[in-house]
């Protein structure tokens, strides 16, 4: 019963904002929300969206599929308000793809029996890293190469948590692709920052006389 009381205020929420995004956008009416700007009546919409969804996931272990819409719209929300400091601006892609990242993998990590949710956060997590790493630093074979290796080690986890295919082979497949492809552009762009070569010298050289230490 309170789930479905839960439903019935997140569609009336959902209405209500919509009409009222409706109406502003075709000049019907002049609300204070309205006139503030449209970036706010959007920034307000998508954010109580987000946390109508939010809340519905709360309460119910039912609503699991609910994180996803409401880590999504509310990152959205946020990012159409524009109250990223201007420094960072540049990482507000970062910022929303994370979001959604985070809504697939809360959805694993409460119901690990939707292990699927591991593949949309894996790849979702590591396009979030291939955008802030080209942010970053000025070489996108880095970013590309992380991005790879990441999209890998989903895989890989698929094949240890998944588990209605556990121990299955086939995750293997992909993920030693992706794998190999990451270490390949790693390998680009370490040819690319020259110094890269001289820190992995200095610590293997520091290995050594840590293990030879050791005995």
């Amino acid at each position: 019963m309170r789930s479905q009381a839960g439903r019935i205020v997140l569609a009336l929420v959902l209405i209500l904002f919509g009409v009222v995004a409706l109406l502003g956008s075709l000049g019907v009416v002049d609300l204070p929300l309205v006139i503030t700007g449209p970036n706010f009546i959007w920034a307000v919409l998508f954010g109580v969206s987000g946390l109508a969804f939010i809340i519905t996931f709360f309460s119910g272990r039912e609503n699991w599929w609910a994180i996803i819409p409401g880590l999504t719209l509310l990152g959205l929300g946020i990012l159409v308000a524009g109250v990223i400091p201007p420094p960072y601006e540049a990482y507000s892609g970062v910022f929303f793809m994370g979001c959604m990242a985070l809504s697939f993998w809360i959805v694993f990590l409460t119901h690990p029996e939707n292990w699927w949710a591991i593949i949309p956060g894996g790849v979702l997590l590591s396009i979030t890293a291939l955008i802030f790493l080209t942010q970053l630093v000025d070489n996108g074979l880095l970013g590309v190469g992380v991005m790879f290796l990441g999209m890998g080690a989903t895989f890989l986890l698929v094949y240890l948590f998944a588990k209605p295919v556990a121990r299955a082979i086939w995750p293997l497949f992909p993920a030693g692709i992706l794998g190999v492809m990451g270490v390949l552009f790693l390998i680009g762009a370490a040819q690319a920052m020259n110094w890269v070569w001289g820190i992995l010298l200095v610590a293997a050289g520091g290995w050594i006389i840590w293990r030879t230490a050791r005995k």
